[in-house]
């Protein structure tokens, strides 16, 4: 590609991502976190009305993650799932912890999200890395998911 050919595209890229009033901020002067729940929350709503308009029900599931505070922080030391969580900064935690103070409310706000992160505790080993389950771990998952959508489709 030529450079006025890049920039023909590139501008007719922003042209048509303009008709979606995509909550792009302007991360040099709000909260990062605050723009990706934005973000999250704006997928999540349109997959919604896309799920619907086919005829289907839509369900989001806020998962647990690996060093999520209260509830998913290891207390073993012994266990695996205390030493994968020691394979992560500080800094890696406090800034998935930001994250989720901004994920939580907006989901228990959408009929359609189903807060389970609190849920499948770390207690020995449940975790193949911080931000994933490992096979123990998905089958607690697996059931916790399917234990929702059986009351909730039930319930409608």
């Amino acid at each position: 590609k030529n450079k006025s050919t890049t920039s023909l595209i590139k501008r007719a890229e922003n042209d048509w991502l303009k008709h979606f009033n995509l909550p792009f901020g302007d991360f040099k002067n709000s909260d990062i976190y605050i723009e990706a729940a934005n973000q999250w929350e704006y997928n999540v709503k349109n997959m919604h009305v896309i799920a619907s308009n086919a005829g289907a029900k839509y369900f989001v599931f806020l998962q647990p993650t690996l060093g999520l505070f209260p509830n998913q922080i290891p207390t073993n030391k012994n266990s695996n799932d205390y030493k994968i969580m020691e394979k992560k900064s500080d800094t890696y935690y406090q800034n998935l912890n930001r994250l989720y103070s901004q994920l939580i409310p907006r989901c228990k706000k959408l009929e359609f999200c189903i807060d389970i992160s609190s849920e499948v505790t770390p207690e020995g080993n449940v975790y193949n890395d911080p931000r994933h389950h490992n096979e123990n771990g998905n089958n607690k998952l697996g059931q916790l998911i399917f234990e929702n959508l059986e009351y909730y489709l039930e319930k409608n």
